[in-house]
């Protein structure tokens, strides 16, 4: 009965190692298309608005939701390089590289150098959109900007198919210190925390897709 297990456990680790895909680092990835294409969300008073008509009138003909909606993109050009397992670089920014880390089929990419920021009430409103925010690092008294943040960019799938989250936004938010106008695109997940901090004079629409590369 021993030798049947001993068997066993032999084919059982044979088969994995067939069905794990062997990397040779660098490995280039271009991008190919636009996939998992979601629809426009539109938020309001902490809850979601279904018309039609009412969100193509707030996203108008707003650049970053053209994008996906006429799969603007050309295929072969930019790309991602993984250096190794837990490198990665993107040809956007190819003199910055990304410590990735790899949970299940999830990709969580932090630049390796952090960027200055200065903390104000807008940047706050767009850092409250993103899943996955920035880490930020608080600088000394005196220091001319708040601190620095490290990028996050979010992905899916493996280092020969992978998926890189984008995320679509536009937001008027009225706080009592005065009206915000925000547009633009992230490499992030939404959150859905973000809806329940909507007035009702706030705004708020979203578009996820991600970015094929192969």
């Amino acid at each position: 009965m021993k030798y049947i297990v001993f068997a066993i456990v032999i084919l059982s680790l044979s088969c994995k190692k067939q069905s794990e895909v062997v990397v040779n680092y660098p490995q280039r990835l271009y991008v190919t298309e636009i996939s998992s294409k979601q629809n426009v969300r539109l938020f309001t008073n902490k809850s979601e608005i279904k018309s039609s008509s009412v969100i193509n009138s707030f996203i108008g003909d707003n650049s970053n939701f053209q994008i996906i909606a006429a799969n603007q993109i050309t295929p072969n050009t930019d790309y991602i390089d993984f250096l190794s397992s837990d490198t990665a670089m993107f040809s956007t920014s190819d003199y910055v590289k990304y410590d990735v880390t790899k949970s299940g089929d999830q990709f969580i990419l932090k630049s390796q150098i952090g960027f200055p920021y200065s903390d104000n009430v807008m940047r706050n409103i767009v850092r409250s959109i993103m899943k996955h925010p920035a880490q930020e690092v608080k600088g000394p008294p005196g220091m001319p900007t708040s601190g620095f943040e490290y990028a996050t960019s979010i992905g899916y799938g493996n280092y020969s198919n992978f998926e890189l989250c984008w995320l679509a936004y536009k937001i008027v938010k009225h706080p009592t210190n005065g009206n915000y106008l925000a547009t633009g695109m992230l490499q992030n997940e939404f959150n859905e925390n973000v809806i329940s901090t909507l007035g009702a004079t706030d705004t708020l629409a979203i578009q996820e897709c991600r970015l094929l590369f192969k």
